[in-house]
């Protein structure tokens, strides 16, 4: 079931249940999409043109197809540039946790309400995987917001 499952990974969360993700095998291609949530702490830096250096880090939870535990948890780091008109560039990494072993590391190229994705490995499942994707902002709220994703991740 697909509808509000970021609530259902909230609930799981606070009750503190265990859940075995699904199995992936060396060689193997998946693609994972899902919709999250995010909460961001930012500082800004102005700068003499009008914009500002941006440093930010999020706290996310994301809901991932396929699998059977049904949401990631994350947290992202990165920098940044905001100019006086114009829409934000950045470079984040954020580690995406599934399990108590399965985590995925990825790098976002952020570019305004788009990002493209590449993987950069992992723990368990994906230790060692790669691949690519995309991130799209969905909305946006004073520190939180919103986002669609959707990786092609290749386990070795």
């Amino acid at each position: 079931m697909k509808t509000n499952r970021t609530w259902v990974a909230l609930s799981s969360l606070a009750a503190g249940m265990v859940l075995m993700s699904v199995a992936v095998h060396a060689g193997e291609t998946v693609t994972y999409q899902g919709k999250g949530t995010y909460f961001a702490t930012r500082a800004l830096l102005p700068l003499a043109s009008g914009g500002a250096g941006v440093i930010v880090t999020n706290d996310v939870v994301a809901t991932i197809e396929p699998s059977d535990t049904g949401f990631l948890f994350g947290e992202c780091a990165g920098v940044g540039y905001l100019p006086a008109e114009g829409q934000i560039t950045s470079n984040v990494y954020c580690a995406f946790k599934e399990t108590g072993e399965d985590s995925l590391d990825v790098h976002l190229a952020v570019e305004g309400d788009k990002a493209k994705v590449t993987v950069l490995g992992g723990s368990g499942k994906w230790a060692g995987a790669t691949g690519s994707g995309t991130v799209a902002r969905t909305f946006e709220a004073s520190n939180r917001g919103g986002y669609t994703y959707e990786w092609t991740v290749k386990t070795p």
